[in-house]
């Protein structure tokens, strides 16, 4: 019944039992537990139907994710074929004008495979080849 306490529903029922007198306190209980319990009733019919009703829409939730999913997918494995051929045209390029500069050309790539810059999986790029601040003044 909320927030009463004990002491709260003995002063309900004494002021009950001066208002309506000890014979007809008894039936009113019994109306007020009835009532009550049809009240309980149909919250819990209401609860059932909103549950029945936002079902397909879970579903429907949870197809659009699904699909969203595939789509990234599909998305990362179609992007990946032209991000390599951008890798080795910029591999490329760079041996080119180190070769034009005079420079030794190195087998490995400019870049490690492993600090390529892509975004993690949390959201944020990558930034190991970028340099420390300060670290290189410091000496």
């Amino acid at each position: 019944m909320g927030n009463l306490g004990g002491g709260e529903v003995l002063v309900i029922l004494l002021v009950a039992l001066i208002v309506l007198g000890p014979t007809k306190l008894p039936p009113a209980i019994r109306q007020i537990g009835r009532v009550v319990g049809e009240v309980r009733r149909i919250g819990q019919g209401f609860q059932q139907e909103l549950r029945e009703a936002a079902q397909p829409l879970q579903e429907t939730l949870e197809e659009s994710k699904e699909a969203l999913k595939a789509a990234d997918k599909e998305f990362r494995e179609a992007a990946q074929e032209p991000i390599e051929e951008m890798k080795e045209t910029l591999k490329a390029a760079d041996e080119e004008l180190r070769r034009e500069a005079g420079e030794p050309v190195e087998e490995k790539a400019a870049m490690p495979e492993d600090a390529e810059g892509e975004p993690s999986e949390d959201g944020e790029e990558s930034s190991r080849n970028e340099p420390d601040s300060g670290s290189e003044n410091a000496a």
